[in-house]
């Protein structure tokens, strides 16, 4: 069997045994939540069919496909699209008492290209989900994905008028990848938004806006006090992240730091290194930021809200934008934050957000 038919067997295998268990894939301390795998038993538990149909019913203008959501079509659904898909898992986010209050998953794990499609992304219960649950959630399953699936990578679709997933995705280190001119069509009882065919020139209905993240090297990017002591720095370390275009490496301990960069300088494949000795940093026009230079203030959050992404991305996207900086280094406690920092080099702010973000740093 070839490498990539056994991974596609190992996956197969995999998501069938996680869609006949009873048991929380994972716990997220300490929110206190943990996220299950919806099963066969689902389509008789009507709590579950209740609230999912719900929480449809609640946010159906975010989804290209709008009908009137009923339990039956929602246990259709579940049977069908869900459980009857061999690379998709959907998972339900409970509480620790056991009430559930969103749901999150995965899709197309067995595609030829290794990439992963983000699906079920939900907050149901808004009171019961406090600010950054959402995040921990996904940052608990995107570290079980990227040491258990091993994908090339991670898309997603949503509308921009659906600002709770727009600053959700930008905060996970999200990025723009494409956008799709959708048509509004009406047939059978239901709206579908479907892409604008070749030589409809009127202005689109909606615009789809497709966005990726790239898996990061887990225990790589750590830092504000330097790399763990156990952590192993290695050309192999450096050819994974390369590889795998990891957008930030930071790390506070200056001879690794100069380490690394060393390694990233002599590698074939880097176009530029990410990290350089700190006394080369300022000839090369690299600032360094610190945690206090995103201290939230109500002006930053507002020009973060205003351009969909997180008031990390917009110190970042601000500072690239001043004269003479070619790149930014920030610190970075996680691979989840070096993804947050990162993406901010994709952001593009107006001239009216870049004054109301100067007042900031004054």
């Amino acid at each position: 069997m070839s490498e990539s038919g056994a991974r596609e067997e190992r996956l197969r295998e995999l998501i069938a045994g996680l869609k006949r268990s009873d048991e929380p894939l994972l716990h997220v301390p300490p929110w206190g939540f943990r996220l299950v795998p919806v099963t066969a038993a689902a389509l008789g538990d009507d709590d579950l069919l209740d609230r999912v149909t719900r929480w449809r019913a609640t946010n159906m203008d975010n989804f290209p496909t709008q009908f009137p959501a009923s339990r039956e079509r929602t246990r259709a659904w579940l049977r069908d699209v869900v459980l009857g898909a061999p690379g998709r898992l959907m998972l339900m986010i409970e509480t620790s008492d056991g009430t559930r209050v969103g749901q999150a998953g995965i899709d197309r794990a067995l595609a030829a290209d290794g990439s992963l499609l983000l699906s079920n992304c939900l907050v149901g219960e808004p009171s019961g989900m406090p600010s950054g649950a959402m995040r921990a959630c996904y940052e608990a399953l995107f570290a079980w994905v990227d040491e258990v699936i091993r994908p090339t990578g991670f898309s997603c679709p949503f509308f921009p008028q659906n600002r709770v997933m727009a600053r959700l995705l930008r905060s996970l280190g999200f990025a723009d990848l494409r956008r799709v001119p959708m048509r509004r069509v009406e047939r059978d009882g239901q709206i579908q938004y479907l892409p604008v065919e070749p030589g409809d020139d009127a202005p689109p209905d909606r615009w789809w806006i497709w966005v990726g993240r790239t898996p990061l090297v887990p225990g790589f990017a750590l830092g504000t006090v330097g790399l763990a002591a156990d952590a192993s720095v290695t050309p192999d370390v450096v050819e994974r992240t390369v590889r795998r275009q990891v957008p930030w490496i930071a790390v506070a301990d200056a001879a690794t730091e100069a380490a690394v960069g060393r390694m990233l300088a002599d590698h074939p494949a880097a176009a530029r290194p990410e990290l350089v000795p700190a006394e080369a940093r300022e000839a090369l026009g690299i600032v360094t930021l610190t945690a206090e230079d995103i201290l939230a203030t109500p002006a930053l959050e507002a020009v973060a809200r205003g351009a969909g992404c997180s008031p990390e991305e917009v110190v970042v996207a601000w500072t690239l934008a001043r004269p003479g900086v070619a790149a930014v280094a920030a610190p970075a406690a996680s691979p989840a934050d070096v993804s947050a920092w990162g993406s901010g080099g994709r952001v593009r702010l107006s001239d009216t957000e870049r004054r109301a973000v100067d007042v900031t740093r004054d």
